[in-house]
């Protein structure tokens, strides 16, 4: 297992500024954000980031289940 190279909160900070970013260049500071936070992380932390930031961050598991994990977390069953 790799260890981290980067924080939550560095990353939750970095992705906040890039939802933040508006108006014109924000495309290129958008593209600056997410290249920086991509060069400090390991690997494996690029690979979610990136999933992330590309809205794929789904990992095999379906509305279904969510709803059902839901369901049993708030009522017991």
């Amino acid at each position: 297992m790799e260890t981290a190279k980067i924080t939550h909160a560095e990353c939750q900070a970095s992705l906040s500024r890039v939802a933040l970013a508006t108006g014109e260049g924000s495309r290129d500071i958008k593209i600056n954000l997410i290249a920086s936070l991509l060069s400090k992380a390991s690997p494996l932390e690029a690979r979610y980031i990136a999933r992330l930031v590309e809205g794929r961050l789904r990992l095999g598991v379906g509305d279904a289940t969510i709803m059902e994990a839901l369901a049993v977390a708030y009522t017991g069953s």
